[in-house]
């Protein structure tokens, strides 16, 4: 499957004769490397770390990610842990964001946004131009009034007379306003709907026994019989509270336990 980043990458220009440089293989996100003379790297898209290009299907991003978690899988895996670990997380990143649309659609977004100019960051935190800055100082430098009698100055800075006061009524306002726009906010927010079963076991998802012990993710619906609490490394053992059963995928060892009643809503 040829991966397609969605982005040019400028490669070192290599001796006559040479094989056409690329990105090393020592890292599933290694993204693109900068032209020799240059300092940063760019970070990997969620595509590029599943190795898929910004057109795949749903069906292509699971395949790539079942195929990438086995061999980066903690139990398979060979080197350092660290980096097996870090590796496995960056794949569970970019998984849970493309497998559902509504955040591929969100990031697809957000790879599309432009970078913007070159900017100087203003004290408010928006993006003040050189020359706006500039204008600035010299209104400053013009306008800039003696002070007052009874003040006193430190270069620049003119403090006025008499102690300082603190804005109550202001904060008493903006508290308010900030209490309000939590609170529509909150009321605005929709529930997370229920995610379909695609087969990988996480935290939380329903479960039913095979006929070789293994367990696949099932709806969680009143035929539901067990609930995953805990996904471990098919070396390591589950507490004594749960039911240890394989993952149908090999991807570790599903630590289960019996739904309540309440859960299921038939009590």
């Amino acid at each position: 499957m040829a991966v397609s980043s969605g982005h040019d990458c400028a490669w070192p220009d290599a001796p006559a004769g040479s094989p056409e440089p690329g990105p090393t293989a020592h890292s599933i996100n290694d993204g693109c490397r900068p032209s020799s003379g240059s300092t940063l790297t760019r970070i990997a898209t969620h595509y590029e770390t599943l190795g898929v290009g910004r057109d795949a299907s749903a069906e292509e991003i699971r395949a790539a990610y079942l195929e990438r978690a086995r061999r980066h899988h903690p139990d398979v895996a060979t080197g350092d842990q660290r980096s097996t670990s870090a590796a496995m997380a960056e794949l569970n990143r970019a998984y849970h964001v493309l497998r559902r649309p509504e955040r591929r659609s969100h990031y697809d977004r957000e790879l599309a946004a432009p970078t913007g100019s070159a900017t100087t960051a203003g004290p408010s935190g928006t993006s003040r131009s050189a020359d706006h800055w500039s204008d600035d100082w010299d209104d400053d430098t013009v306008g800039a009034r003696p002070p007052s009698r009874g003040s006193r100055t430190i270069g620049r800075v003119v403090s006025p007379p008499g102690p300082a006061r603190m804005p109550w009524k202001f904060m008493a306002i903006a508290a308010v306003v900030g209490s309000v726009v939590i609170i529509a906010s909150a009321a605005l927010i929709e529930a997370p709907e229920d995610e379909p079963p695609d087969g990988i076991l996480r935290v939380g998802s329903c479960v039913a026994v095979e006929a070789n012990t293994d367990v696949r993710e099932i709806a969680c619906g009143p035929e539901a019989e067990l609930v995953v609490r805990l996904v471990i490394p098919t070396s390591a053992t589950c507490p004594p509270a749960y039911l240890a059963y394989r993952d149908r995928l090999g991807l570790g060892r599903a630590c289960v336990e019996p739904i309540e009643a309440t859960e299921t809503g038939t009590g």
